[in-house]
């Protein structure tokens, strides 16, 4: 009698075992006459058992049918995390694969996998949903670690989130990976990779730059002849991504934390790679000007406009900076030639009248000074000069801004200096009915 209840044990604990692995084959029956909802049911089944649970096969099905489940949007309703659960699959049945059966199709589907939470958080993160669109970006490097694109938008997500130390990691990470490619000549890159499919050029006033275009990936050789960025043609990495933008992003982070020592120390290591990249030496030169160091400035600025003469902006900026530390004559000279590329730059024509006009006021003190005649009448005719200089200059000022109190008073003052006392009080009266 105990033999006959032993064996009847056996006989239901066997066939139970048989039950849960028949799940798992009526699964992959289901998935073959595209009955996805029983073959969901079968597999649920199937995964929450002990003993089919540690299956690979089980993980193995239930990755491909909650990834047909997510694709196919007349089942999608059938699971709501669809993606995530067959993430989760796959990376059990590669787990659990020890035979390696189905190891390398996981791997494969993982992949695709990756791509498509990068889509969908590309998705979330037009629709401002930075959180979700953050975790999906996760998932993706999850899969493929070195998904620069993914890095750079998970860094983009962290920051609009204002996780700045997540955003700090992701900028971090991919300055770390910034490509080996990067720095390298025409020849060097084409001694590693061999010729490419194509080559492109781009002329331009400063210079010219290379496109070289191989199977996974283009080059561009910027008119300095170094490689400046990569465009990734494959995987999810298929935009461009700017890296001297990284570490300028990377340093504005640390400038809103006051760390002023660490973002220089990230714009200077971006220098050292992109020592002609205009954006970082005025990232430097701001810096620089935030913490007081006009001469330092001044030698970054100078960089500049060697590599961008005709911007108005940088010489107007050197005329600032020469001004502010009493290099009177090359703030000039900065001035007029900002003006020379943009007639009406308003502030770099008022600055200069009233360089000169200041220039005046600083010799009339002096001259007050002087008790003897002959010497304060040279003064005088030198500081009348300077105010003649300054005249032309503020009322082209005040042609181009009308409305500007501080061209009105220059101006008002100046009139009055050269005896043109209708003038002076002309701008006094348009003084009085800005303020009214």
């Amino acid at each position: 009698m105990k033999l006959y209840v032993l064996m009847v044990l056996m006989f239901a604990a066997a066939n139970g075992v048989w039950a849960q692995k028949s799940k798992v084959v009526s699964a992959w029956n289901y998935m073959q006459y595209d009955e996805w909802d029983k073959a969901k049911i079968a597999i649920d089944a199937a995964s929450e058992n002990e003993t089919s649970s540690a299956m690979a096969k089980t993980w193995y099905y239930r990755g491909l049918i909650y990834h047909q489940i997510n694709n196919d949007t007349n089942i999608s309703k059938l699971a709501e995390n669809a993606l995530e659960e067959a993430y989760e699959a796959f990376n059990y049945a590669i787990e659990k694969d020890i035979k390696k059966r189905y190891t390398e199709d996981s791997e494969k589907r993982l992949e695709m996998i990756g791509v498509q939470f990068y889509n969908k958080g590309v998705t979330y993160c037009k629709e401002k949903k930075y959180k979700v669109g953050l975790m999906c970006f996760r998932k993706t490097l999850e899969v493929k670690p070195d998904d620069k694109q993914a890095m750079y938008n998970a860094a983009f997500a962290s920051y609009k989130l204002g996780n700045m130390k997540n955003a700090k990691k992701y900028y971090g990470l991919l300055i770390k990976y910034d490509n080996i490619y990067i720095g390298m000549t025409k020849e060097q890159v084409i001694n590693v990779l061999g010729p490419p499919k194509k080559i492109n050029e781009t002329n331009t006033e400063s210079g010219t730059s290379e496109l070289l275009t191989y199977k996974n990936k283009s080059i561009n050789i910027d008119k300095n002849g170094k490689v400046d960025y990569i465009n990734n043609l494959e995987g999810s990495s298929n935009s461009t991504l700017n890296y001297p933008q990284l570490y300028r992003t990377l340093g504005d982070i640390y400038k809103s934390e006051k760390d002023t020592a660490k973002a220089l120390e990230v714009i200077e290591t971006g220098r050292k790679k992109y020592p002609a990249n205009s954006m970082l030496i005025i990232e430097e030169l701001n810096i620089y000007l935030a913490a007081g160091k006009q001469k330092e400035a001044i030698g970054k600025l100078k960089e500049a406009v060697a590599l961008e003469p005709n911007n108005p902006t940088l010489h107007f900026a050197l005329g600032v900076t020469n001004d502010n530390i009493g290099n009177k004559e090359d703030a000039a000279a900065a001035y007029h030639n900002a003006i020379e590329y943009k007639p009406d730059y308003f502030d770099a024509v008022y600055n200069l009248g009233a360089l000169y006009f200041n220039i005046a006021v600083d010799m009339v003190k002096a001259a007050d000074e002087v008790s003897d005649p002959g010497k304060f009448n040279k003064l005088k005719a030198e500081f009348e000069v300077e105010f003649k200089n300054a005249l032309p200059h503020l009322e082209k000022a005040l042609e181009l801004n009308d409305k500007d109190f501080n061209t009105l008073s220059s101006l008002k003052q100046l009139y009055a200096r050269l005896g043109q006392y209708d003038k002076s009080k002309e701008m006094k009266a348009k003084m009085q009915a800005l303020s009214n």
